[in-house]
Parts: C-alpha cells; structure tokens; sequence
C-alpha cells in the first residue's frame, strides 16, 4: 500500500523516563516493497534518514508457501534477518499474489528494528516496531471508488509480535516476548464514512513463534483472550490512520491501554460494489491491576463478505 507505520520506539513499557504509556508513533506513506514471484525486497527509512532494506536472495532466514483468503490468488511468507553496522532487522513478510498477473500482489507484515543490537543477543526492551504493508490495490496515489451509503464487514488474517511483564518481577526486567496470529473483524459505514473492528473479539489469539523470540526469567503467559479493539474513526478517501485501540481481557483487569490503528481499503470493488479488502496495522501497550505490562503489535487482511464467499 505503500505504507510504512512507525508504532512504538522504545519497545516494551520497561523503557526508562515518561509515562509507561507513552507512544511516539507517526505514519509514512510511501512505496516500500519491490516482488517477482519469488524475489521480494522490502525497505524502510528510520527516523535519523537512513535506509535500511531486507530481500530474499540475500537475507532470508526461512520462507514457506502459505493458504491465502485472496480467490486466484498464491501465498508465501519470508522471513528475514539482517545485520548492519548500526543494528539488526528482523522481518516477517507474507506475499498473495495473482498467479496469472505476478504485479498484482499483496504484502503484509511487520518489521522490528535493534538499534546498536547483534544477533544472538538481541533486546525486544529495545526496539522500534514497524508495519509493512503494499500492493498495487492498496496504493494511495490511486484511491478506491467508495460507497456513499450501506455498511459492509470484513473478516481475515491477522499476526504479530507481543511481549509481556509480569508485575511480580517488574524490578528485575523478567519477560517474554513472542509471536501470535488472530482474526481481525472490521464494520466500515460507507455513509458515515467511518471503520471500526477488533483482532481477537473471533476466536482466540494464538502464539506463533518469533523469528526472534527472547525471555528474561521463567515467564509463561496465556495470550489467548486478549483482544485489540480498533475504535472507529474517518476513513477519508480510503487510507487512514490515528485511529485508538487498546487491549481488552474478559477476565484480567486491564488499568490502562493505549495504542493506535491505521490501514487502507483496497481500490478494487468486490461485486456488491464495495472496496473488495482492508488491510492495516494495529498496536498496543496495557497494564494491568498487578502491575503486569505488554503490548500488541502486527498487521491484517480484512476480506469483504462477497469475496469470502468465492
């Protein structure tokens, strides 16, 4: 889509100075991904300019061919690790691309970046969190034909990474940090022109390892019942983004949660004449009422009922 979305710098809520909740996160909307069937590069720019960059011929780690909900459509997802002077990029791509037309594809996942870190000893205390996000369907520079009345709901994949702290062992930095994989929900109000939804609210949240999982401590924790709720906001012309979320739990008492949420609707129609998918990022850091800490960070392909359907 074009989209890179800085969410968290500073990693877990253990960072040192300010509030537990705070969170520096900005939006670039720009080209970020080059695919050839079975060649990918996807590239970013940090906050002090540089440009850092991750493909397949050089810097997988592991790749395998994936269902994806998209009709006609192929999937497969990489994985990447790559050190620089400066730091390490560990990277999860998912790639479905129309088998008879290579162009048209689809890219989703998401990006951690270890400033001054090296492979073993990498610190998810320490790092800054990205969403990766393209495809000619979800361009900015060409925007969807949008509904101006009816409502529509999309349902798809969602992944990414957590981390959590327990409070008992707060002092002594104890955590775990992993990956997980969800269902997203989302209700877009063509005549309010407006999207909402949920990651997790349908079925439970699973964990789904890590290119780089890390723990400090004997931490074990159940991810299953939480859910990141996406709250409502405009959806312009078609990609948005500022949006509130935070982490909900039917069971534990979440103090505080605060995060953001963003995406685009896809530029084309499904035959109801409504913008056939959204795809988009959501991120979250809670507490909870025994000091626990975590948050919620990945990316998700919400596909229109019709085109389930096919």
């Amino acid at each position: 889509m074009r989209l890179v979305a800085l969410i968290f710098a500073g990693g877990l809520l253990a960072g040192s100075g300010g509030s537990a909740l705070e969170d520096d996160g900005s939006i670039e909307f720009g080209r970020n991904s080059q695919f050839a069937t079975e060649y990918l590069r996807v590239f970013l720019t940090l906050e002090d300019g540089r440009s850092l960059s991750v493909n397949t011929l050089d810097d997988s780690v592991a790749t395998e061919t994936v269902d994806t909900p998209i009709p006609g459509h192929r999937g497969r997802e990489w994985r990447f690790l790559k050190e620089e002077k400066h730091g390490t990029s560990v990277v999860t791509a998912t790639v479905s691309w129309d088998e008879d037309n290579p162009p048209d594809y689809l890219m989703a996942g998401y990006w951690a970046y270890y400033p001054g870190q090296h492979a073993p000893e990498l610190d998810p205390l320490d790092t800054v969190e990205y969403a990766i996000l393209d495809g000619p369907e979800i361009d900015p520079a060409d925007p969807p034909a949008i509904p101006v009345s009816g409502t529509a709901s999309y349902v798809g994949p969602a992944g990414g990474n957590y981390s959590y702290m327990p409070g008992a062992t707060l002092a002594q930095r104890h955590f775990v940090f992993d990956g997980w994989e969800g269902v997203v929900t989302l209700n877009a109000d063509f005549q309010a022109g407006t999207v909402s939804g949920c990651i997790g609210c349908v079925g439970d949240l699973t964990v789904r390892p890590a290119v780089a999982p890390a723990s400090r401590g004997d931490v074990r924790h159940d991810i299953s019942d939480y859910e990141l709720h996406l709250g409502e906001q405009p959806f312009g012309t078609g990609s948005f983004d500022g949006g509130p979320a935070e982490v909900r739990h039917p069971s534990r008492q979440i103090t505080a949660s605060r995060g953001s949420w963003g995406g685009t609707l896809s530029n084309k129609p499904d035959e109801a004449g409504n913008p056939r998918l959204i795809a988009g990022f959501g991120a979250a850091r809670f507490e909870e009422d025994d000091g626990s800490r975590g948050h919620l960070f990945g990316s998700f392909v919400g596909l229109s009922e019709d085109l389930r359907k096919r």
